[in-house]
């Protein structure tokens, strides 16, 4: 049998130090990356005081403990009172832009230095999540019902019935509300989506007359310049044109787009 040699703190931490160096490196490393282990390898060293350790270790802990090394790691490039402050703020947004998905992937990795080599670096990304997480709670004005007119036509109706091309973010707020669909939420970045659709396709709402509780109460149709259509329910699951055709008795293709 081949002797097992248990390492040491110092070896532990030494393994550790080099796994936050390398390019390629997972969350699951630092699980049980503790601060008694953050705290030997800074303050015991005397490269960070403990006082200012406490204060980077309670940034951390009501969110991720296990950050606390790398906090840590920020610190040292400049040990100052402000960088403490620009600590607390920035790594604040990380974990908010963590928890609300709008940072995905390995950019969720604060130990990554392949995408925060620094905190420069970290600085000037976090700056571009802070922005989106505005945007996705900054509350827009109310519907305008006097461009919810305007922005709206009525190109279709039967009995059961209704497509309206959409025009407008107020129309496609107004229409298109209880659907889970991007460019109707009420929100700063619901107004940028529409945008951004509207900039490549011809928006329509198929809106039933009758009250309805299942996902084709309302459907959006996008049509691209190039004539393709794409069908979306009130849920935003994709649908074929003779699913649409069985559930609401429309034939698609002979409407007037």
């Amino acid at each position: 049998m081949k002797e097992t040699k248990s390492k040491t703190l110092d070896e532990f931490i030494e393994n550790k130090y080099k796994c936050c160096q390398s390019q390629e490196i997972s969350n699951e490393i630092f699980e049980n990356f503790s601060w008694q282990y953050a705290k030997k390898e800074w303050v015991d060293t005397g490269k960070i005081s403990e006082d200012d350790f406490d204060d980077l270790f309670n940034i951390a802990k009501t969110r991720n403990p296990n950050d606390v090394y790398r906090l840590c790691d920020f610190y040292f490039e400049d040990s100052t009172f402000n960088r403490l402050i620009k600590i607390r703020n920035y790594y604040d947004v990380f974990r908010q832009g963590v928890n609300k998905n709008i940072i995905k992937g390995e950019d969720r990795n604060l130990y990554n230095k392949r995408i925060y080599k620094d905190f420069d670096e970290f600085e000037y990304k976090m700056d571009d999540v802070n922005y989106e997480i505005e945007i996705s709670t900054k509350r827009v004005p109310p519907v305008n019902q006097v461009k919810v007119k305007n922005e709206s036509s009525l190109i279709y109706e039967d009995d059961s019935w209704q497509i309206y091309q959409i025009f407008g973010f107020d129309a496609s707020r107004h229409y298109g509300r209880d659907t889970r669909w991007c460019i109707s939420a009420n929100s700063y970045a619901g107004f940028d989506s529409f945008e951004e659709h509207d900039k490549s396709k011809d928006i329509y709402f198929i809106v039933s007359k009758r009250p309805r509780f299942d996902n084709y109460r309302k459907i959006v149709v996008l049509m691209y310049r190039n004539g393709v259509f794409e069908y979306s329910d009130a849920n935003d699951n994709i649908l074929n044109k003779n699913l649409i055709k069985y559930k609401t008795g429309i034939d698609l293709d002979s409407v007037n787009w």
